[in-house]
């Protein structure tokens, strides 16, 4: 159900977008929001911490002491998310003011801004979010 709750979220995500998909896809931006968010999961829980990133949401009868690691890992990486969700806002601002003589640049600057805080919110509330939820439940259990 967790999986088919994300994809049904994104779903109506992409519905409400309409055709005009292709103007929300920013390599740059995920690149700036998904490589530091992952990387700062690395350096504060080790290999098995961002192993446990994608191995938690499938994984059946974990360890009490993985699945709390996993809640930790989750609201950590959700953070992170939309932290540098925020820091390409700002990557991409800054690109705009370097290209303020040139109005045709500016335009760029600001889809790159917006797209990163867009990636970070909703990576951090569609994906993570719920599985930090079922995770918690799953430790109750």
């Amino acid at each position: 159900m967790l999986l088919l709750g994300i994809i049904i979220s994104i779903g109506f995500v992409l519905f409400g977008i309409g055709g005009g998909i292709a103007l929300f896809i920013s390599p740059a931006s995920a690149l700036i929001v998904y490589g530091p968010a992952l990387a700062l999961i690395l350096a504060a829980y080790g290999g098995k911490g961002l192993g446990l990133v994608f191995k938690a949401p499938f994984a059946r009868n974990m360890i009490k002491e993985d699945i709390k690691k996993s809640i930790n890992v989750y609201k950590d990486l959700k953070l992170y998310l939309i932290l540098w969700g925020w820091v390409g806002m700002m990557i991409g601002l800054i690109l705009m003011g370097a290209r303020f003589d040139n109005l045709k640049a500016l335009g760029p600057g600001l889809a790159l801004a917006i797209v990163g805080v867009l990636y970070g919110y909703l990576s951090a509330y569609i994906v993570c979010y719920p599985i930090q939820r079922r995770l918690e439940q799953s430790e109750v259990d």
